[in-house]
């Protein structure tokens, strides 16, 4: 697979497709190598410069089919720019792929959403399209991230992603060992592009808050157990 990032190879090696092998790397240490590129830590008494939440959704509330995010983090100062950065992560080749198709919306007369369906096949989408009943639009995945955030990154183990697969607005990050204690480390392959973005609005911010409020938490109560 070209247009991976294996520094360390010789081009010989490149050329003849090998690669070593690697331990199986899951989405919670993907997660755990992002969350140090975003400390919620400050200097010297300090307050934080990020707030760094997983697993979040784009709004509050009981919506079944409310964007998800794996990973966001809202910079907190000027050095970084207050920016918003959104992280999807894949940890197969499969996983991957499925991101790439397309999601089909199918909308009644009135525009109210009724169903979404991802790699629908192509005829079943057209006959859709010809009913005069339904309006038909599609959307990528990722359209949701982009929409909110200023930088955009796909974060995975090697073998994942092709660099040629990405959508231009999107960096991407592999999580691979680093040195001879093999500890998991994010390394930038391409770097996501700043991109300009309106403020997501009140629901964005409020699901924010509430992530990163029930994550404090969830961390104060660890660290009162007792060992």
């Amino acid at each position: 697979m070209s247009g991976l990032l294996w520094p360390e190879l010789g081009p010989e090696e490149v050329e003849s497709g090998w690669l070593p092998d690697l331990p199986k790397v899951t989405s919670s240490q993907v997660l755990d190598a992002l969350a140090r590129r975003h400390p919620m830590d400050g200097y010297d008494e300090e307050p934080a410069r990020w707030v760094f939440a997983r697993e979040i959704i784009a709004q509050t509330g009981m919506y079944a089919d409310a964007q998800r995010f794996d990973a966001l983090a809202v910079g907190l100062v000027p050095s970084v720019k207050y920016a918003r950065v959104v992280y999807e992560v894949k940890v197969s080749r499969a996983d991957w792929l499925r991101e790439l198709r397309p999601i089909t919306d199918v909308h009644d007369a009135n525009g109210y959403r009724l169903s979404s369906h991802i790699g629908k096949d192509a005829a079943i989408v057209q006959e859709l399209r010809d009913d005069p009943r339904w309006r038909i639009t599609e959307r990528r995945k990722w359209d949701a991230a982009l929409a909110v955030s200023t930088e955009f990154w796909v974060a995975a183990p090697p073998r994942c992603v092709q660099l040629d697969e990405l959508p231009p607005e999107a960096g991407y990050i592999e999580v691979r060992p680093f040195g001879k204690s093999g500890e998991l480390r994010a390394k930038v392959v391409r770097t996501a592009p700043v991109r300009p973005t309106s403020n997501p609005g009140p629901e964005f911010w409020a699901a924010v808050l509430r992530r990163a409020a029930g994550l404090a938490v969830l961390a104060q109560r660890a660290a009162e157990v007792p060992s």
